[in-house]
This record gives C-alpha cells, structure tokens and sequence, in this order.
C-alpha cells in the first residue's frame, strides 16, 4: 500500500501540471501582495484627500490566509488540474494495469485519494508560506487593530479549517473523476458544483445581513437560512480567513465538510468498483 501511494505521489508531483501549478503559485504569491499595495496605496491617497476612515486593514498573515483558502483563484485551479492527473489514470489504462497484476480496487481508490489530498495540501500551504513571504515585503505581520495572542490562535483555528477543507476538495474531485472518468467532464463538474453552491451561499448571507439591518426579531428566520450555509462545504470554503468564528461556524466548518467527504468518499468507491475498466 505505501509503494502504491508513493508510486501515485511520483505521478502527481513528476507531471507537467505540478510544474505549472508551482509558476502559477510563486506569480500569484507576488501578484496578489502588489495588487493590495497599490490598493492601499489609493485608499491611503482618499484618506489623505477627504479624511474619511480607513475600513481595509493589510497584513501578511492575512494575506497567507486568503492564499490558503479553497475558494481562491489557486485554490479553484489546484483541484481542476489535479483532477485531470488522476483522470489520466483511466485515459492511459493505467488503472487497468493496476487491475490486471492483482491491485484490489479498494487499495488503488485508497492511494489515489491519499496522493491527491498530499498533493493539493502541500501545494496549498507551499503557496501559503510564499504569499506570507512576499507579502512580509510590504506589509506588517499583523494588522495593526487586533490583539495579537487573538490573532494567532485564530491563525491556527483557519489552518485546521483549511486542511479540513482539503480533505474534502479531495474527495469532490475523486468522486467526479470516478463517476465520468474523463478530464473534460470531470473538470466541467467540479467548476459548476463549487459556483454554483458558492453563488448559493453568498446570497443566503447576503439576505442575512439585509434582515439583521432593516427588520428586528426575526432570529428565527436568520437562524433557519443559515442552516443552509452551514451544510454548504461549498459555501464554508469562504469562511477561511475571517478574523473571528462564532460557535455554530466553528462547528460546521469542523463537521460539515468532513461528513461531506466521507459520503463522497463511499459513493466515489462505488462508482469505480461497479463501472468496468476499459
């Protein structure tokens, strides 16, 4: 089992698209920090010219968190090529060989959804850690209005969050690549899956935070809409990086998107056992 999933670790990090991923996150790393430089830059200038207050705090632990969140540009990214990798399996009639020489399926399923969580979890931190670096270049370590000992236990609550959500990413794009075991389809399906929930989830936030503006004593309905974002894995994606979680967003970021992969993990499973290899 362990040469199996070293094998498939050999195949994701060996590909041409790990290389691509590796320039897209050192650009991206660079990028985004330049980008809010010359954000805060403007925002320091209408300060100056107008006196209105500064409502946008950078920092670079901020930024590596934001860096580090499924929903971002890399994260969207990480997932779509590495579901072509593992799509690749069945395009070469690897997963076929595998088959032929006595690898049970259950042990092939297994490797490959270890690999691909090793693989997107590495390359997620990998382009956290260079967006804290660039990112030190420009602005302070922390932002300048929270207390620090907060701040950092808040750090470590977004990294468990963000692994969390990695293992389900995982198990998303295992379970579409094993139900249409094509690269096109599969990358379609997870792109439409994840705006599509996201798109969802903001705007069920965004009828919350109308309600609690313009009506009163109607926690009840505010509670009943958030259920709904709080069994949206999709949605809770975003929630990485806030600087502050309430107890039932706590729970759910935990809970929900584990369940999740657990249910997408089995149902992956019986699509490859039941569909025959070609």
């Amino acid at each position: 089992m362990i040469n199996l999933i070293k094998c498939e670790l050999i195949r994701f990090f060996k590909s041409k698209y790990f290389l691509v991923l590796a320039i897209l996150a050192g650009s991206f790393a660079l990028a985004v920090p330049l980008l809010e430089l010359a954000l805060k830059t403007a925002v320091t200038k209408v300060v100056e010219l107008y006196g209105t207050p500064a409502t946008i705090e950078f920092s670079a632990f901020s930024r590596m968190l934001g860096a580090m969140s499924p929903s971002a540009l890399f994260g969207l990214l990480l997932p779509v090529l590495a579901s072509v990798i593992l799509a690749q399996d069945f395009r070469n009639g690897t997963v076929r060989t595998k088959i032929i020489c006595g690898t049970p399926k259950s042990k092939i399923y297994l490797a490959d959804y270890i690999a691909a969580l090793i693989f997107i979890t590495a390359l997620m931190f990998g382009y956290g850690i260079l967006s804290l670096l660039f990112s030190l270049m420009f602005f302070p370590p922390f932002p300048e209005t929270v207390i620090v000992g907060t701040y950092v236990g808040n750090i470590f609550l977004n990294l468990l969050f963000a692994v969390i959500s990695y293992i389900f990413v995982s198990s998303v794009i295992l379970l579409v690549v094993m139900v249409f075991r094509t690269q096109g389809l599969s990358i379609l399906m997870y792109i439409v899956f994840t705006f599509a929930l996201q798109f969802v989830g903001s705007m069920i936030s965004t009828i919350i935070e109308t309600i609690k503006i313009y009506e009163t004593n109607m926690d009840d309905v505010i509670t009943f809409l958030s259920v709904f974002n709080w069994i949206n894995p999709f949605y809770l994606m975003q929630t990485i990086g806030y600087s502050a979680f309430d107890t039932p967003l706590i729970i759910s970021n935990i809970v929900t998107p584990l369940v999740f992969a657990v249910g997408n993990y089995f149902l992956g499973y019986l699509a490859f056992v039941k569909k025959d290899i070609k």
